[in-house]
């Protein structure tokens, strides 16, 4: 994986202004933990555990207010971020990293209903 952190940084610090309080503390805590999750090219799982952590602070909201369950929320995320990403690359990137596993979830019947799948279904 490219490091992304010095450039989603640099992004996040010219246009925070424009951020509501919510969105600034999120990104500025994902991005903390994507930059720890850079550092771990020679631990793949904790680099994984990083990202994880990274894109769950990313994407949280007040689950309470919003009165959606953590699926419908997670759902709802990824649609968003599926609508902005114009040129599939993170179709691709989740393809091209993980292609077996994907598979396997695909043809497994008996499956739970992680996300309603359009990120691993465009090929």
């Amino acid at each position: 994986m490219e490091a992304r952190y010095s450039e989603l940084k640099a992004f996040q610090r010219a246009h925070r202004d424009n951020f509501g309080d919510s969105l600034a503390l999120r990104s500025h805590r994902g991005l903390s933990w994507l930059q720890r999750a850079e550092m771990c090219d020679d631990d793949p799982d904790a680099k994984f555990i990083f990202l994880w952590i990274a894109f769950n602070a990313i994407y949280a909201q007040d689950i309470d207010a919003l009165k959606l369950r953590e699926a419908e929320s997670f759902s709802l995320f990824i649609e968003k971020l599926l609508a902005l990403d114009t040129d599939d690359v993170l179709s691709k990137m989740v393809w091209q990293e993980f292609p077996g596993s994907i598979r396997v979830l695909l043809n497994n019947q008996s499956r739970i209903q992680i996300i309603s799948a359009p990120l691993m279904v465009k090929r």
